[in-house]
């Protein structure tokens, strides 16, 4: 179909347009430093990713079957023998007078770049152009023709490719239903037209593309010439494969055309508003007739409308560019544009919520900035004010940069809202005395301008683990290594990362962390298990070095810490009014967490008691409090079906009997006997059997 001439000679031929013989000046440090050029920097970002976005839109239009036609075409393009890619590359390969050797390597350079990943990357550029044989043979092609190609870059490269696409999608427009019919049957058309796009991109004004046009005159290169390879491809790929690839393709590419879809935006904007309008506009145009049932699956739909067009817009791969050594990455302007195309849709769909009196919220997830892997212990990360107030605009929860596996989430919140410079320094050390199962990483963190060490709304880390064989995975522990020694922070497993928010930025490692004490023997087989992994994380300590004292009666004051600490509920600069906590006081910041957040309460308006005992009752509150605030577990319904387990229910105040009941529900307290003894002080390896339990909560 005449369409795919478009789409895949966008994307597929043009590539060879763009890089397979324009001459990029490959460096020995790699594509990277091409996209890096510190002033343009964001600019490279721009045309790379806009060619990549309209590439994805083309294929996120594919159905089930589509995809796999294009999968089927693709890996057999990658599997051609040598023969078939030299026949591929012939029309192109035979003018450049080069030698065997470099012919063959041409060839696969050639194949490679027709072998299209099903969803472009810049990563996917790199792959090709970091290829030292590629890089050797491309320079002694570029060096042959006398064509001064010094200084251009991956960029103009895409540009050269979108400008190709958008001379395709223009003359596409205009053609009425019979001239696509007829373009579709007629093979001659087909590579009429696509030549004539190329020809038409390379005729832009322009220094770069001037280079690109020199260096195709000086070998006499035309788009002609890659009509030829194309077809030269369908032939060794076999006709009936490559054309249910192609015809997939172009049915895909007219529907990113009929959706409106402008081809030169900014990033990834084009492609998140894609039919967004017109499809809420018909959704809004049912609404006045519409019963509330009816209106509410209108929601829905408005709701899915609007994930399925930012698909792709949550998130952006960066090239990273190496200065003194380390690696850094500012891909500000490029976030702008992606965010300024997620806050217009989103804006979009709270209109079409207003209208139908819905108060369903806009769904919200993290915005991902992939800088890939990286050779480097050093790497800095940069986004503009305005990319962080874009941030704070969106309906996104969070910026989560990701770099070698680790991700730092960082709080879509105003305190964020500002420049923002992250440096990270990863480096492999054991730790004596422990089993080491992660790199240790150090954070820096400037907003504004001005250093940070502590946050208000904590940051999340998601440290990758390294070989886990023989280690016991709940004695895991992210480690704060101060003046050397660590401060054990706790962390929750997922998957092969360890997950720990943090309101302050130091040195981090993870480790297996075991803990004894000698005086559990009498508790140890109900709850040795809990203390010991409660410990581990460093949220119960001993009375005294290895001294539990597992009986003992739990104080406020403990027990704040130990359920602050165990479900990460730190908070920086907080501080409480009660007139009997101090600010020097050990137990000060727990207290203001536990008070700030709701979780406990003063004995009375200025007095906290941090020295009484705290009651079952009290505790199971307090969890129940906490578990609102950490988890989807919701109120209990009927709250004295949830006690009727328990044979003095009567006796549970009723103030505490909502959280006794939300606890009892989740297993978290069980009772004794058919007991729960709500007045009875809680014992120290009661609190952390409960507080073991809370931990298993999802």
């Amino acid at each position: 179909m005449s369409v795919k001439g478009k789409l895949v000679k966008y994307s597929l031929a043009a590539a060879i347009v763009s890089t397979s013989f324009a001459g990029i000046p490959f460096s020995e440090k790699g594509l990277a430093q091409h996209l890096a050029a510190q002033t343009a920097y964001a600019a490279a970002v721009s045309s790379t990713e806009t060619a990549i976005a309209r590439y994805n839109a083309v294929y996120a239009k594919l159905d089930t079957q589509g995809q796999a036609d294009v999968e089927a075409a693709r890996l057999a393009i990658k599997n051609l023998s040598g023969s078939q890619r030299d026949a591929i590359a012939g029309p192109i390969a035979d003018k450049l007078n080069v030698s065997d050797t470099d012919r063959a390597v041409l060839a696969n350079l050639v194949v490679d770049l027709l072998s299209v990943p099903a969803v472009l990357s810049v990563d996917s550029f790199n792959n090709i152009v970091s290829n030292p044989d590629y890089r050797a043979t491309l320079k002694s092609v570029a060096a042959d023709a006398n064509v001064d190609v010094q200084g251009l870059k991956i960029e103009d490269v895409a540009e050269t490719a979108v400008a190709i696409e958008a001379s395709v999608k223009s003359q596409l427009e205009v053609k009425t239903l019979s001239e696509l019919l007829a373009l579709a049957t007629d093979t001659a058309k087909q590579k009429e037209f696509f030549a004539d796009a190329v020809d038409s991109a390379l005729a832009i004004a322009g220094t770069n593309a001037q280079k690109l046009r020199d260096l195709a005159t000086a070998y006499d290169i035309k788009a002609s010439d890659l009509v030829q390879a194309l077809s030269a491809l369908r032939a060794e790929v076999g006709a009936n494969k490559f054309d249910k690839a192609r015809n997939a393709i172009a049915l895909a590419y007219v529907a990113t055309l009929n959706a409106n879809t402008p081809s030169t935006t900014s990033p990834g904007s084009g492609t998140v508003l894609s039919g967004l309008d017109q499809q809420l506009d018909n959704l809004t145009k049912q609404l006045a007739d519409a019963t509330d049932a009816e209106k509410s699956k209108l929601v829905e739909q408005a709701v899915d409308f609007f994930l399925d067009a930012i698909k792709g817009a949550d998130s952006l791969s960066v090239q990273t560019t190496v200065v003194d050594g380390k690696v850094t990455a500012d891909p500000s302007q490029a976030v702008v544009a992606k965010l300024d195309a997620v806050i217009a849709a989103a804006a979009k769909l709270q209109s079409f919520l207003t209208a139908a009196k819905s108060d369903a919220s806009i769904p919200v997830k993290a915005f991902n900035v992939d800088l890939g892997t990286v050779e480097s212990q050093s790497i800095g990360f940069k986004l503009s004010e305005e990319a962080m107030k874009k941030l704070n605009a969106s309906p996104f929860s969070s910026l989560n940069v990701i770099v070698n596996g680790l991700t730092l989430e960082v709080p879509n919140n105003a305190e964020f809202g500002k420049s923002l410079e992250l440096s990270i320094g990863i480096e492999d050390s054991a730790i004596e005395g422990y089993n080491t199962v992660s790199s240790v990483y150090s954070f820096e963190l400037t907003l504004g301008g001005k250093a940070v060490t502590e946050f208000t709304n904590p940051l999340v880390l998601h440290i990758p683990l390294g070989n886990l064989d023989g280690v016991d995975k709940e004695l895991l522990s992210v480690a704060k290594i101060v003046d050397g020694k660590l401060q054990f922070q706790g962390g929750v497993l997922n998957g092969n990362t360890i997950v720990e928010p943090r309101d302050t930025f130091s040195s981090y490692v993870v480790v297996e962390n075991k803990v004894s004490f000698s005086d559990i023997a009498s508790v140890q087989a109900w709850a040795g298990r809990q203390i010991e992994v409660l410990a581990a994380k460093g949220a119960i300590s001993g009375r005294s070095d290895k001294v539990f004292d597992p009986k003992g009666n739990v104080t406020r004051a403990e027990f704040a810490k130990m359920l602050i600490r165990a479900l990460n509920l730190e908070s920086a600069n907080l501080t409480s009014d009660f007139s009997d906590v101090k600010s020097t006081d050990w137990f000060a910041p727990y207290v203001a967490a536990a008070a700030k957040k709701g979780i406990i309460n003063g004995r009375s308006a200025d007095k906290f008691a941090p020295n009484a005992t705290i009651t079952r009752a009290e505790m199971a509150t307090m969890i129940a409090r906490a578990l609102r605030l950490t988890s989807t577990v919701g109120d209990v319904k009927d709250v004295n079906a949830a006690l009727s387990k328990f044979s003095d229910a009567g006796s549970i105040h009723a103030s505490l009997k909502d959280g006794v009941a939300l606890a009892a529900s989740q297993n978290i307290i069980i009772g004794d006997n058919g007991k729960f003894n709500p007045n009875n002080n809680a014992t120290r390896a009661e609190a952390a059997v409960i507080l073991y339990r809370t931990l298993q909560v999802k």
